[in-house]
């Protein structure tokens, strides 16, 4: 998406790409050879191109470790490196783990600057790692493309209310506390729900769905493409996303660029960005009947719905537009290269 913005207008760009090849994610043996592949060609894009700057994004786990040996390679050849550290994975095991926190430190601290998607990820750069603030510099996430602010909200005003969610269906992202949810609703006005993603969870949510009787209700529509998302989005009445662990949620911004009104949880990042009951709800993480009160208030209420959509909207066109982030990394890049010696 970068690549359609000033970004690659701006800056001459060496690619190297390390997205994930397939979902579900393929095996260990297929990820170690993968990173290995990768690590090689991003040595020799080194020497061969010797780049003013490295922008290299990561997750947790094993991508944290990749992308940590990548940095200290560019650091070695006096590289200067930016790491964009992305999802809500780091962050929780730094928390939770004491080793582990050990050794997130020390790969973050590798980098030149490390980039955060937010306050929360910002104060673990300062407050956990050590970084100086102006070294953990806030680049917002750029889901909100022309396409999603072009979406027309046009709220069910007969028939049930559409429920959408989209990610991957594990414990983690909540889904299961979505499905309890809908069982404990007090209110009688009908929703239907559909749930966008994949995952490990999906045999043993199905049979959670046929035990509660939701079968008529919920659909497990599995992995859309980005022109099929479009859809999806515009199909729906409110967007839930009541994960445990986040970062900052692309499909939460894509939904509020789109007009949905948002039933969220406060992790990672998203408590930046929600004010709630201002432009979005918030529901306490793993609590089912939370959940089911804060979806009710939106269900019940179409007034709430439309005043919820229209200040998302501004939320996401404000702080994570395309070219405002591009912007933001052109900035930084030419803020830490110097010539390099050729």
């Amino acid at each position: 998406m970068l690549l359609q913005s000033s970004l690659e207008k701006d800056l001459e760009l060496v690619l190297l790409d390390s997205t994930q090849r397939s979902v579900p994610p393929p095996g260990v043996t297929r990820r170690a050879l993968d990173a290995s592949r990768r690590i090689v060609e991003f040595i020799v894009k080194l020497f061969l191109h010797r780049p003013d700057t490295v922008l290299i994004f990561c997750g947790s786990g094993p991508s944290l470790a990749e992308k940590s040996l990548m940095s200290f390679m560019a650091r070695m050849l006096r590289r200067p490196v930016l790491l964009f550290p992305r999802g809500g994975g780091i962050l929780r095991r730094y928390r939770e783990r004491a080793a582990l926190s050990f050794w997130v430190r020390v790969a973050l601290k590798i980098p030149t600057k490390v980039l955060c998607q937010g306050e929360s990820w910002q104060r673990l750069m300062v407050h956990g790692v050590g970084r100086l603030q102006g070294d953990a510099p806030i680049v917002r996430n750029w889901s909100a493309t022309p396409k999603h602010l072009s979406i027309a909200y046009n709220s069910s005003e007969t028939g049930p209310v559409r429920l959408l969610f989209v990610g991957w269906l594990k414990r983690e992202k909540g889904v299961f506390d979505l499905v309890n949810a809908l069982a404990t609703r007090e209110a009688d006005y009908p929703v239907v729900t559909r749930l966008v993603g994949d995952g490990d969870a999906r045999r043993e949510l199905t049979k959670l769905i046929e035990k509660l009787g939701l079968g008529g209700e919920v659909v497990l529509a599995g992995w859309k493409s980005a022109e099929e998302l479009l859809d999806e989005y515009a199909w729906a009445d409110v967007f839930v996303l009541p994960s445990w662990v986040e970062g900052l949620p692309n499909s939460m911004i894509e939904a509020m660029a789109s007009g949905l009104p948002v039933v969220v949880t406060p992790v990672g990042n998203v408590p930046d960005v929600i004010q709630n009951g201002e432009n979005g709800l918030i529901a306490e993480a793993r609590n089912p009947r939370a959940l089911a009160a804060a979806i009710d208030s939106l269900v019940d209420n179409p007034q709430q719905r439309a005043r919820l959509s229209c200040a998302a909207r501004q939320t996401a066109r404000s702080l994570f537009g395309l070219e405002a982030a591009a912007r933001a990394l052109i900035d930084l890049v030419n803020q830490v290269s110097r010539p390099s010696t050729r």
